[in-house]
């Protein structure tokens, strides 16, 4: 299996050196690593080129310096485009770190099984703890146990995203594309990722196509990469996190609308303020609610009356 992995930075070389020194020894002969600079002011492309150089990488490796930062579906369709060869390929967050064997791990999954299309790694903190990697579908029923939490959550707790100890659900609807192995045949199917989502919900988009198309989404627990969340966007109160809390939910009303009309776009948004009330009269009672983010009420129906872009576009 000739394996394309590719990174996508966006000034963060740093993270993207770590990232490639961790990835280098689980490469086989024959692989390629593809780098893309999306457009970054920071000096970016000249220190990852000086990476790439001192970590010996020579042909095996190629730096993809884009006029313009399109996002993370921008950057990874521009790898496709540049590795067709490929039997599958790696992505990889410019901030994840590459576990021993992890690779192989993901390899031997997607060959093992003839319908598999998609097999996500275990992601986990610098210490091991683990984050959840693993999901099930956003629906407006989950929009309800997140927003209400307590008895409610529970009682929904089928419906939630994640499984109730942060770990994530087996078997998975869709995986985070933080460090994901994909097959080419996927890719010569639905075609690349939609540049339509900036940041965030391109991975479950991606995998609920790949799903109607017939192949089959995994997660392998012994496949670990350590996340380190750089840059999160509820990190801390910057600019940049603000504009990543933006594409959050344009991105999640994208999601809904495309997957389940305008209308349940509509009918998620209710579902969350219906959970929303409940949190808020028991805190009134309690002092505890659910920890949501600061605006969301805003946000999620600031969205829904925007107008979408068709699929694919940007």
């Amino acid at each position: 299996m000739r394996i394309a992995a590719i990174v996508v930075n966006y000034e963060t070389p740093g993270l993207v050196t770590d990232c490639l020194a961790s990835l280098r020894p689980e490469l086989a002969a024959g692989d390629e690593v593809v780098v893309v600079d999306n457009g970054s002011t920071d000096g970016s492309p000249a220190r990852l080129a000086g990476t790439l150089d001192e970590q010996g990488w020579g042909a095996a490796a190629r730096l993809l310096s884009l006029p313009r930062n399109g996002g993370f579906a921008y950057g990874v369709n521009a790898a496709l485009r540049a590795a067709p060869a490929a039997d599958a390929y790696l992505l990889l967050n410019s901030d994840t770190v590459v576990r021993p064997g992890a690779l192989a791990a993901l390899a031997a999954a997607l060959a093992a099984d003839p319908e598999a299309g998609i097999v996500g790694a275990r992601l986990e903190k610098e210490d091991g703890a683990p984050q959840a990697s693993a999901f099930r579908f956003p629906s407006p029923l989950g929009e309800t146990a997140r927003a209400a939490g307590g008895v409610v959550a529970r009682i929904l707790g089928r419906w939630a995203v994640a499984g109730a100890d942060g770990r994530g659900v087996a078997p998975p609807g869709w995986v985070s594309f933080a460090a994901v192995l994909i097959g080419s045949a996927v890719v010569a199917r639905i075609g690349g990722l939609d540049e339509g989502y900036f940041l965030f919900y391109e991975d479950v988009d991606y995998c609920r196509r790949a799903r109607a198309a017939g192949f089959g989404v995994a997660s392998r627990p012994d496949a670990r990469v350590v996340h380190r969340r750089a840059g999160g966007p509820f990190a801390a109160p910057t600019a940049r996190a603000a504009a990543r809390r933006a594409h959050l939910y344009a991105s999640r009303a994208r999601y809904y609308a495309r997957f389940h009309g305008r209308s349940g776009l509509w009918t998620a948004n209710l579902c969350w303020t219906a959970g929303r009330m409940v949190s808020l009269a028991g805190k009134l009672v309690s002092g505890r609610g659910p920890r949501l983010h600061p605006g969301e009420a805003r946000a999620i129906w600031t969205n829904a009356l925007r107008p979408l872009s068709p699929p694919g576009s940007r």
